[in-house]
């Protein structure tokens, strides 16, 4: 019998499928290199980033949240500032994407908008001197209206094949930006 791939994860009394993550200290969720910085303003371990989003994609719809095992106790302020982290680098990832899907719809207006107005060029080119039999009119001709079906296909193919990836990307990281995360820690004696 073939099994779904959320069976390798546990769930909650809710169903949601729970993405498990174990650290011995908030500092290591954290990115080394910017230790000085406001917990808000810090950068996730790439890791620890890269576990979630990977995390994620495997268990594809499903509802989750993230839970973090922690070694030593925290305060309920420091749980806070790691919700807020999580959600702020995430919604920051987000936004690169979407940076990105203008971009590449940009480039699909421009080639797909430089593909029309040349294959205008071309007809009005062939009605003007199509008829007079030069070879060199006739290829110029020809030449123009391939460079227009082309630069359509540019625009197209990067619609299709580059922009969707980033929105997918996009969505994702909306997901894991608004998850819950919850903290479980050793009972203290």
């Amino acid at each position: 019998m073939r099994q779904s791939i959320t069976d390798r994860y546990d769930k909650d009394a809710d169903g949601r499928v729970i993405i498990d993550v174990t650290a011995a200290s908030m500092k290591d969720l954290y990115d080394r290199f910017d230790s000085t910085a406001n917990y808000n303003k810090k950068d996730l371990d790439l890791k620890f980033a890269e576990y979630l989003i990977q995390s994620v994609n495997e268990i594809k719809r499903h509802p989750f949240l993230i839970r973090i095992n922690l070694e030593h106790p925290e305060t309920p302020e420091n749980m806070e500032r790691v919700r807020g982290s999580v959600r702020h680098y995430f919604e920051y990832q987000q936004e690169r994407q979407r940076h990105e899907i203008n971009k590449h719809l940009g480039r699909f207006c421009y080639f797909l908008g430089l593909g029309i107005t040349l294959v205008f060029i071309s007809l009005f080119l062939r009605s003007r001197y199509g008829a007079a039999g030069n070879i060199f009119t006739d290829l110029g001709i020809e030449g123009l209206t391939i460079v227009a079906w082309v630069s359509m296909w540019e625009g197209v193919s990067n619609l299709i094949f580059e922009w969707v990836p980033h929105f997918q990307r996009y969505r994702q990281y909306g997901r894991i930006a608004n998850g819950p995360v919850h903290f479980r820690q050793p009972t203290q004696p």
